[in-house]
């Protein structure tokens, strides 16, 4: 196969940059990190990532449909280990550390080198083995990230060099893995594969999810809490062992049926946890820091009038406005300290309508402070209200108390960050944690004073169809 490099940047150009980066090295005395971006031929960010998993290589993907752009990490070249996303501001302070001596071409959007991954939910939680490899907090810089916007694609290589290495440390060639790496790339069809028919099993039982759904209420109409996020887990089993679920088929239906979503899935070993996010915790870009808030539900409806309907429905109701008002509220507050002017839309809240549901939605804006990065944000942000609680700390408690299930991941904050600081991470709802033939999907819902347990169970129902759709699931 030709070289895949155009002649913009040579063949050579890894070559080069690897022995200046082991240059600098020996003469620091200390790691060097060692980037070089390239255009490259049109590659489907999804070819990509089912090429590296059918490899079983730990990935990361990032896809925004209807911005037209998605980036794809793959293998680790660095693994930054976080106590939670709260200490989120730490590991910024270490990628700035790393990135200070960096032989790097950072330019286009998604290019140079970069931080992939995510944090729990809930870092004060002993985990469960269901959720081993994913620990409180892990952001790892690829070996290989794939950037594609707007139809052009930009390879960009990671190495990090030592004062004793040598050119021959790095084995074969630089410029034939890069080769080989697209080439299967391409080979993997980016379409939609029959989907595997899953039995869906309850891992509590309703009536025991509105139990604790009761207890709630009455932990909040005592007082000390306002709200309390409470999430159900289901269990999506193919009876075949030998069938593994193909992430890649699960995500390319995702993004067929939730274009204005967030299709992420983070694989590390036989475990993947992926999902459609509507919802952003917060990006960063040219000094602008974008959130937003989502907290009411409602189903679509089947005709254009029933849709209007329930729309009308969920912003009349007193019960949701309240819920999204202390969402609203709080994501104000917290980024009016930790930036510096803040906006909301005067209409706010609207409806976001999605493919089978329809939120109360009110977008936020404000601007970032010098070297502010987009970690600072995500640990002064999560968890918001919106899948925690409000207060938080009470609330994170109640959730420990009477929730019975280990989230993991499921409402943590996943995302990329850039050299410069910059990028998005959003909220790991509307997800799935895959291991083999077998699924473990999350949903969860605002508990006020006045929720109804009936109504609530109905709610998670509505909010599993996404991936339960995208799987198989019957």
């Amino acid at each position: 196969m030709s070289t895949i490099l155009l002649e913009t940047v040579g063949g050579s150009a890894l070559q080069e940059r690897l022995c200046a980066g082991l240059d600098k090295a020996r003469t620091l005395g200390r790691p060097v990190l060692v980037s070089v971006s390239a255009r490259v031929a049109p590659v489907a960010p999804l070819g990509l990532y089912a090429a590296a998993r059918a490899r079983r290589e730990n990935c990361v993907y990032l896809e925004w449909p209807d911005r037209k752009r998605a980036v794809v990490g793959v293998g680790a070249e660095l693994s930054l280990h976080v106590p939670g996303a709260q200490e989120a501001g730490r590991a910024a302070q270490q990628w700035r550390s790393l990135l200070s001596d960096a032989e790097s071409d950072a330019g286009n959007w998604g290019t140079g080198p970069v931080l992939m991954g995510g944090f729990a939910f809930d870092p004060g939680r002993p985990a469960s083995e269901l959720w081993r490899g994913f620990p409180a907090g892990l952001l790892a810089m690829p070996r290989h990230t794939l950037a594609s916007s707007d139809g052009e694609s930009w390879l960009t290589t990671n190495l990090v060099v030592h004062p004793g290495d040598s050119i021959r440390d790095f084995g074969e060639d630089p410029q034939a893995q890069l080769d080989d790496l697209l080439g299967r790339a391409r080979r993997c069809v980016d379409t939609d594969g029959d989907s595997a028919r899953l039995e869906v099993r309850e891992c509590a039982s309703p009536e025991e999810w509105k139990r604790s759904v009761r207890r709630v209420v009455r932990a909040i109409q005592a007082g000390g809490v306002a709200k309390v996020a409470l999430a159900r887990a289901v269990r999506a089993v193919d009876d075949c062992q030998h069938r593994r679920i193909e992430t890649s088929d699960v995500l390319a239906r995702l993004r067929a049926e939730y274009p204005a979503c967030t299709i992420f899935a983070v694989a590390r070993g036989d475990s993947c946890f992926l999902g459609a996010s509507p919802e952003s915790l917060v990006s960063l870009q040219d000094g602008e820091v974008r959130a937003s808030c989502l907290a009411g539900s409602r189903p679509r409806g089947i005709t254009d009038a029933e849709d209007a309907r329930l729309g009308s429905e969920l912003l009349a109701s007193a019960k949701d406005r309240r819920e999204h008002e202390i969402v609203a509220r709080t994501l104000v507050e917290t980024l009016r300290d930790a930036c510096g002017e803040v906006w909301t839309p005067p209409e706010a809240p609207r409806l976001l309508r999605l493919h089978n549901v329809q939120h109360l939605y009110t977008p936020i804006t404000a601007t970032a402070r010098e070297e502010q990065t987009v970690l600072d944000l995500v640990g002064r942000l999560h968890p918001t209200p919106a899948v925690g609680g409000f207060p938080r700390e009470e609330a994170v408690r109640l959730i420990r108390e009477h929730e019975g299930l280990d989230r993991g991941w499921y409402a943590g904050p996943v995302g990329w960050v850039d050299a410069r600081g910059e990028g998005e991470f959003v909220v790991g709802i509307r997800s799935a944690l895959v291991q083999g033939n077998m699924a473990t999907l999350y949903a969860g819902c605002g508990i006020v004073r006045d929720s109804d347990p009936e109504s609530e169970y109905r709610e998670s129902v509505l909010k599993l169809q996404p991936m339960l759709s995208a799987l198989g699931g019957v």
